[in-house]
């Protein structure tokens, strides 16, 4: 969805930069997104097409992501790299040939609107900024190199010491994005943990539904069902799909199709799943195993096995 809004402006900035040649680029781009398309949407019986293009015009707006998206978002992560991109734009545009101004221009408008187009729906994550990190990484390095040229036509006395200040600055903005890539490996407990929560699901009869971690049926033997962050889009549409997949998930429950179902909490279903199904216990004994280290914070936490009709 993102590289779709994209696309269109890098349209226009290849035209602005390569004029006919850019024929090449736009129509190799226009025959990927429709073959692609059409063979995804075969491949999922539809489901492409509804999930990429239907789907996110039914989901509601967070109007506050019009201002914190560049005050929670973009400042306090790439404030650097902000100054050094409108530094860079500020002496393109005083040149005389613009081709290069509006090419990064446009280039930047569109993976810079992609992440804010997508902050503005409700459901964004972390991800939806790639495209907005990823270009203001490349105006940095062009900010960069411009502000040298500059103090390079300077004095010599001068030049070190603001090249120094200058590469002082461009350090401030990787310190700010340091993180210990060793906090992304879980500990070896966590480790233990989840293999003793797969050992379970295995010994379980039939199915086992678990929706927040599709993944890990799968790890036992079991069969995949729809992940819920994908099923939740789904749901708070507000199409006819919606309803359908809502009473289809309501039936699953009370026909009692699966032979348990592990919750992460008791918000899911929580009428449904109490009809038909009952609490049997936790799924860890202590509080701080099988965390995510990144990403929400949700563990599967509850495990229900069906009502005998006498309950």
């Amino acid at each position: 969805q993102t590289a779709l809004a994209i696309s269109i402006p890098l349209f226009a900035a290849s035209i602005v930069l390569n004029g006919r040649k850019s024929l090449f680029f736009i129509l190799t781009a226009i025959a990927g997104i429709a073959i692609s398309t059409l063979v995804l949407n075969y491949l999922s019986d539809g489901w492409f097409v509804y999930y990429v293009f239907k789907l996110s015009g039914q989901h509601a707006l967070e109007a506050h992501m019009l201002i914190d998206f560049w005050t929670v978002k973009m400042l306090p992560a790439m404030a650097v790299s902000l100054a050094f991109a409108l530094f860079f734009f500020c002496t393109e545009v005083l040149k005389p040939e613009k081709k290069i101004f509006f090419f990064y221009l446009l280039v930047s408008a569109a993976m810079v609107g992609g992440s804010w187009l997508s902050e503005l729906h409700t459901g964004s994550y972390a991800n939806s900024m790639f495209t907005a990190f990823a270009v203001l990484s490349v105006l940095l390095g062009l900010g960069l190199h411009r502000s040298l040229e500059l103090i390079e036509s300077g004095s010599e006395a001068k030049w070190k010491t603001l090249s120094i200040c200058v590469y002082v600055i461009c350090a401030m903005q990787f310190i700010a994005l340091f993180y210990n890539p060793l906090d992304q490996i879980p500990g070896r407990e966590d480790v233990l943990a989840g293999k003793d929560f797969i050992r379970t699901l295995s010994e379980m009869d039939g199915e086992v539904l678990v929706p927040h971690h599709g993944y890990l049926p799968v790890l036992a033997g079991k069969k995949s069902h729809a992940q819920w962050s994908a099923a939740y889009d789904v749901l708070r549409g507000s199409g006819e799909v919606s309803q359908q997949f809502k009473k289809e998930i309501e039936t699953a429950i009370r026909e009692r199709r699966f032979s348990a179902i592990v919750l992460d909490d008791l918000n899911w279903f929580t009428r449904e799943v109490n009809e038909s199904y009952v609490r049997e216990g936790r799924v860890f004994e202590t509080r701080n195993r099988f965390w995510p280290v990144t990403g929400a914070g949700t563990r599967p936490t509850f495990i229900y096995v069906p009502r005998d009709d006498a309950d």
